[in-house]
């Protein structure tokens, strides 16, 4: 396991994990070279992470039950 690493917001790592996340969950592949990699390969591991467990999530692990057209009459009746 990798050690903590204490990120500070508007550091070069910090940019650089949000554009690897952004690639990961949007694009869905590496876009940035490896040459900037301080940060960005952390983050779109992470954002790859995320990607697969939302794309392969069973309807048991969501955190929230599923809404029909039916809940949202209760609510507006």
């Amino acid at each position: 396991m990798k050690e903590p690493i204490t990120i500070i917001p508007g550091s070069r790592f910090w940019k650089n994990f949000k554009d690897g996340v952004a690639d990961a969950i949007i694009i869905g592949c590496e876009a940035i070279p490896q040459t900037q990699a301080e940060g960005y390969k952390d983050g779109y591991e992470f954002g790859m992470t995320l990607h697969e467990r939302l794309n392969n999530a069973d309807e048991d692990e969501l955190p929230y039950p599923e809404v029909t057209e039916d809940d949202f009459k209760e609510v507006n009746a």
